[in-house]
């Protein structure tokens, strides 16, 4: 029963999240965002990357819509809050991407690998999630990103060195 009431939960703050995202008609992407250094530890050394914080519900809603484009050692961070199950889609996203979702440790526990560009789908994060990387569609594999990996960033409380 805890995990229905749990999921029922989750499923009606995205519904509010995707509505909210409609009703304010986001037409264009949003300002560059403060950028900071990410390291992800894989099996094969660490992976650095800079990322854009987006941590108001603003940012969060907006992310990645209308970007031309990504660079290859960029991405964007997403604050979500508190861990809780979340959703993301790729409504009014450009460009393909993988969506990384990240528990309170930092450790990697879901990758959406290769999302659709301009799909309305729900892609749920699959468990608690703290926050969510979005990198150029194909990185994660390029870069050898795994399930399991550490993220370091100030977000998780293990900033790099």
């Amino acid at each position: 029963m805890r995990t229905l009431t749990t999921f029922l939960t989750a499923a009606l703050f995205s519904l509010t999240l995707l509505t909210a995202c409609a009703a304010q008609d986001i037409d264009a992407p949003q300002a560059t965002l403060p950028q900071s250094p990410l390291v992800v530890e894989t099996a094969n050394g660490p992976v650095m990357l800079t990322v854009e914080l987006a941590d108001d519900p603003h940012e969060v809603r907006t992310g990645m819509m209308f970007r031309q484009q990504i660079g290859d050692d960029e991405g964007m961070l997403f604050d979500m809050e508190r861990p809780h199950e979340v959703f993301f889609w790729m409504h009014n996203t450009l460009i393909p991407l993988d969506i990384i979702f990240i528990a309170e440790d930092g450790h990697i526990h879901r990758i959406a690998a290769n999302s659709p560009r301009l799909s309305d789908a729900l892609i749920p994060s699959s468990g608690t999630t703290l926050g969510v990387l979005e990198i150029g569609s194909g990185r994660a594999a390029a870069l050898g990103i795994e399930v399991g990996d550490l993220v370091r960033h100030p977000l998780f409380g293990n900033a790099p060195n």
